[in-house]
């Protein structure tokens, strides 16, 4: 929607800068780590991370977004089929399902912090320990030619100032030590 000019900023996930468009400018806001989400009473939630190969055979849960439906690909193309039980937009019910014991899944920071199932320990995030970063960045974009307003950069200096109070290792405290 930036490029074709429907609209002059965009918010999104930012991955691979090899792949970025050169009209566009990229701006990074923050980035958050990717954990495996797992139920209290599962037996990953004792360990102090797992490694992809060690989750090719558990049920998995799946957010259907963009950006994760590439992360999810990219693992199986690295690593092996996943048995992916159920996809959704509703977070709520997929955290749900995980608390349930009934599968595991991939989840964010973002999406996580604050989590009541993850304060009340019904739920528990493994650090995912792979040969590449596994974290996301989001950021925003807006074509590099066009004409950059005063209301812009006063927006652009209000996510700034919200981006460097997200306090996303606010989740580290929920780690099993």
């Amino acid at each position: 929607m930036v490029k074709n000019n429907e609209t002059d900023l965009g918010l999104v996930y930012i991955d691979c800068p090899a792949d970025h468009d050169n009209s566009l400018g990229y701006h990074n806001l923050v980035d958050s780590k990717i954990f495996v989400c797992v139920s209290k009473p599962s037996p990953f939630a004792a360990k102090e991370s797992v490694t992809p190969y060690e989750l090719l055979d558990e049920s998995f849960v799946h957010i259907n977004g963009s950006y994760s439906n590439r992360f999810m690909d990219d693992f199986m193309a690295k690593y092996g089929a996943m048995n992916v039980v159920s996809t959704s937009n509703n977070l709520e019910v997929l955290k749900r399902t995980i608390a349930e014991n009934t599968a595991i899944g991939f989840f964010n920071e973002f999406s996580v912090k604050n989590d009541p199932l993850l304060e009340r320990g019904d739920i528990v995030l493994i650090p995912l320990q792979c040969e590449e970063p596994a974290h996301l960045t989001l950021g925003w974009i807006r074509l590099k030619h066009k004409h950059f307003p005063t209301v812009q950069k006063e927006f652009i200096k209000y996510l700034n100032n919200e981006a460097e109070s997200v306090d996303i290792n606010v989740v580290s405290k929920y780690l099993i030590p």
